[in-house]
């Protein structure tokens, strides 16, 4: 939402498959930036941490597996996560469209 507003059409639909895709595989790359030590890549994964949703929260794919189905604290989690992001974004998406000129 927010990136279709600055961008073409096509560059937002990169920016949000980049975007999914991070968000899907930043639990790896925080156990990559904590193996390799380096300082620099330690903080871009940090700063994606905070700037990025956090999908990998929301996969619970594995908590079937466990035969104890899902934890009712993680549900909540999920939940509790897409709202604020969903608001952060729809906030942001308002904020640029307002200022866009429509004529």
């Amino acid at each position: 939402m927010l990136a279709a507003q600055c961008v073409r059409p096509a560059l937002a639909a990169g920016l949000a498959l980049v975007v999914l895709l991070l968000g899907y595989w930043l639990g790896d790359l925080v156990f990559f930036a904590e193996k390799s030590e380096n300082p620099v890549f330690v903080l871009l994964v940090d700063w994606a941490h905070w700037c990025v949703p956090q999908f990998y929260r929301m996969n619970v794919k594995s908590w079937f597996a466990l035969a104890d189905g899902i934890p009712a604290q993680v549900g909540f989690w999920a939940l509790a996560h897409c709202l604020l992001w969903g608001l952060i974004a729809v906030y942001f998406a308002a904020l640029v469209f307002r200022r866009k000129d429509l004529v």
